[in-house]
């Protein structure tokens, strides 16, 4: 099967390029990658695969995938996830060859580099999930399945938009499959819309420039950079202008709102003020309808050095785990819609 028919198995993409066989998939629309021309840390993270996955119902004993990777955030590791029925059956990456250490997001990685395996997927029919890296550009070079095997697409049940920062763009998640929302995708047959970028604020022009139509479901996931790099005006201004994009755009859509979660330098002076002013500020510039929800960050990963990767904000798989775990007993995602 040539790459460019498994364009309808791809789910969390708003625009594909094709060139020499080979193929990538994109969450940005061009119009959007422009917003963030002049600032190439965060242009760079818009071309990062976060979100994108290929799902689809196959007999096949056996896939072939082939990746090139190429640095597309602040960190160099990237993994590329192959589930079958919700069980990860293997990756591609560029660390499983190496000693991590404790802080393995200082750690450089070969990033610039192909990487090809053979997976094994067992007897009988089943659903495969192929999680794209949340760190890296990807391009898929080559997919092959059993010879005379069928395949299928597997509709979604829900389209989640998702807008926010690192975290829920999957930092520092080892493995894509362990990011909060990846989770969600897979628990729910979700297609996630990935919107986050590493290190950015309440930025209005990306809901303006947003080609995702009709998702059921909202999620906004900002405030810690914003307290980090905005006075309080500025937070207010950016805000308040995004949300009222937000119900411009997407009147009827339910929205959830997740206030930052708990990171260990908020004690360090900011112009913004204290770090616990953020919350009530967020939920005061967000929409107060029916169809708005707000959960508190706080409690979603424990304030301990060990579910963090960078032992300061971003949390590794564990702290991942415990993001999504707590994000279901306060508000199950599937609630969303």
């Amino acid at each position: 099967m040539k790459l460019q028919e498994w364009t309808r198995f791809v789910r969390g993409a708003v625009q594909t390029m094709e060139s020499n066989g080979a193929a990538a998939f994109f969450r940005f629309s061009p119009q959007q990658q422009a917003i963030f021309r002049g600032a190439p840390d965060y242009h760079c993270q818009t071309f990062a695969s976060a979100g994108v996955r290929w799902v689809f119902y196959t007999n096949s004993t056996s896939l072939t995938l082939r990746i090139h990777a190429r640095q597309a955030s602040y960190r160099s590791y990237f993994s590329c996830d192959v589930l079958v029925n919700g069980r990860k059956v293997g990756s591609l990456d560029n660390f499983a060859d190496q000693e991590l250490q404790r802080d393995y997001t200082v750690q450089q990685f070969p990033n610039d580099c192909i990487r090809e395996g053979t997976f094994e997927l067992g007897d009988g029919s089943k659903t495969v999930s192929v999680i794209f890296p949340w760190s890296a550009e990807t391009t898929v070079e080559e997919c092959a399945l059993d010879a005379g095997a069928f395949v299928e697409p597997v509709p979604a049940q829900k389209r989640l938009l998702a807008f926010g920062d690192s975290i829920t763009q999957g930092y520092d998640a080892l493995r894509p499959a362990h990011r909060y929302l990846a989770r969600w995708a897979e628990a729910e047959n979700g297609e996630e819309f990935n919107q986050a970028i590493g290190g950015t604020i309440f930025t209005p022009e990306l809901v303006r420039r947003c080609t995702v139509s009709h998702p059921d479901a909202i999620l906004v996931a900002y405030g810690t950079n914003d307290w980090n790099i905005c006075t309080q005006a500025n937070f207010i201004e950016n805000g308040s202008a995004f949300f009222a994009y937000l119900r411009e755009q997407f009147p009827c859509v339910p929205i959830t709102v997740i206030t930052p979660i708990w990171r260990a330098d908020t004690a360090a002076p900011r112009a913004f003020g204290p770090f616990e002013r953020v919350e009530p500020m967020l939920r005061a510039i967000m929409p107060h309808d029916s169809n708005v929800r707000v959960i508190s960050g706080a409690s979603l990963v424990p304030h301990e050095l060990s579910f963090y990767a960078d032992l300061r904000l971003h949390p590794n798989d564990a702290g991942f785990a415990e993001y999504y775990q707590n994000l279901e007993r306060a508000c199950p995602i599937s609630g969303l819609f």
